[in-house]
C-alpha cells in the first residue's frame, strides 16, 4: 500500500495498492494535482514500511494554440498549471488573446478555479460558461487580484462546460503569464476527462467570443 499526503495516485485517490515485480519494486505514477509542494509518500508491504519526500511542481496548462474562442477550446484536467497568452502574438496577432478550457462536470460535481500571479501592469479575469456559452460563474476583480470562483452541476446530466481566461489589460514589462488552478470534487482520475468528452456531442459553436459580464 502506498500512501501520499499530498497529490493524488492514478485512482484519484491518496492512497492506492499496487503488486510489485518480479524483482520486489514498484513504479507509481503521482500527480500534482491540484496543488503543489512537498509530498510525504509512505510505503507499506508486509511487516516492512518505508517513506520519502517527492516535490510535486505546476506544470504546463494546455493552452497550446489555437485556443482563443470556445470552438477551439483544449481538455483541461484537475491540476495547478501555468498558461500564457504570448504565443497569440506569434501565431496571429489578429486573433484574441484569451485561454479557453473545456471540462465536464458530472451531476453533484464541484468545480473551483483560482488564476494566481497575475503580472504587473496586467488585469486577467475568469469566467465559466456552459455548453449554451450563457455565463454561470465568474470572478472579475480589478488589477493584479487573484481571481476565484466555485460551481456545482446542478443538473442530473454530465454538462460539458468552458472556462474562459480573459485578458482585460496586458503588461508590457513582463511575459503575460499566469497560475491556473482548477479543482473538480471528486477529482477525476487522469486520463477521465478525455473519455468523458467522447460521450457528448461536438461543439457548434462559432468562433465568436461569448459576452462578458460587467466589470465592478
Amino acid at each position: 500500500m502506498v500512501t501520499t499526503s499530498l497529490g493524488r495516485f492514478a485512482n484519484a485517490a491518496q492512497v492506492i495498492t499496487v503488486d510489485s515485480n518480479a524483482e520486489g519494486g514498484i513504479l507509481v505514477p503521482l500527480y500534482g494535482v491540484p496543488q503543489a509542494g512537498t509530498a510525504r509518500v509512505f510505503v507499506q508491504a508486509g511487516q516492512a514500511t518505508g517513506n520519502t519526500q517527492v516535490t510535486l511542481a505546476a506544470g504546463q496548462c494546455e493552452d497550446f494554440e489555437d485556443n482563443d474562442t470556445p470552438v477551439q477550446a483544449n481538455d483541461q484536467p484537475s491540476a495547478l498549471c501555468r498558461g500564457s497568452f504570448e504565443d497569440d502574438v506569434i501565431i496571429n496577432p489578429e486573433e484574441g488573446e484569451d485561454d479557453y478550457y473545456s471540462l465536464v462536470l458530472e451531476p453533484g460535481d464541484a468545480l473551483t478555479v483560482e488564476l494566481r500571479e497575475i503580472p504587473a501592469g496586467a488585469d486577467y479575469d475568469i469566467i465559466l460558461y456552459n455548453t449554451a456559452l450563457e455565463v454561470v460563474a465568474f470572478s472579475n476583480q480589478n488589477g493584479q487580484a487573484n481571481e476565484r470562483f466555485t460551481y456545482t452541476n446542478a443538473g442530473t446530466q454530465p454538462a460539458l462546460f468552458y472556462v474562459r481566461v480573459n485578458m482585460i489589460g496586458k503588461s508590457t514589462m513582463v511575459e503575460n503569464s499566469y497560475l491556473l488552478r482548477v479543482a473538480r470534487e471528486p477529482l477525476e482520475a487522469p486520463g477521465a476527462l478525455a473519455n468523458r468528452l467522447q460521450s457528448l456531442p461536438s461543439s457548434e459553436h462559432t468562433t465568436a467570443d461569448p459576452v462578458l459580464p460587467a466589470k465592478p
